[in-house]
C-alpha cells in the first residue's frame, strides 16, 4: 500500500483546482489524499474507489440555512473508501 498527501498550494501545481477551492476558506490548507493497494501483483483486474470527504464548505452557505449541522455527511464516501482500505 502506498499513501500521498497533496496539501495547499501543490493541488493548484497539479490542476487540482476545485478541490484547492472548496477548502481554502479553512484555516488549514486542502487536502487531497490518495491510497493505493496493489495485491496480486500477476491479476490484470483494477478497481478504483472515490469517496469524496470534505468536512469544510461554505460554498452557497446562503442557500443550506436549515441544513448546516448535518453538512457532516459530505465526509462519508471518503470515510467508506478508508474503511475499505482498513
Amino acid at each position: 500500500m502506498s499513501l500521498e498527501i497533496i496539501r495547499g498550494e501543490e493541488l493548484l501545481k497539479r490542476g487540482l483546482n476545485l478541490i484547492h477551492a472548496v477548502g481554502r476558506g479553512y484555516k488549514e490548507a486542502p487536502v487531497l489524499v490518495d491510497m493505493y493497494y496493489k495485491g496480486d501483483v500477476s491479476d490484470k483486474q483494477v478497481v478504483s474507489l472515490v469517496g469524496k470527504g470534505i468536512t469544510f464548505d461554505t460554498g452557497g452557505l446562503n442557500i443550506k440555512t436549515m441544513m448546516m449541522e448535518e453538512m457532516f455527511m459530505d465526509k462519508c464516501g471518503a470515510c467508506t473508501v478508508i474503511s475499505v482500505f482498513k
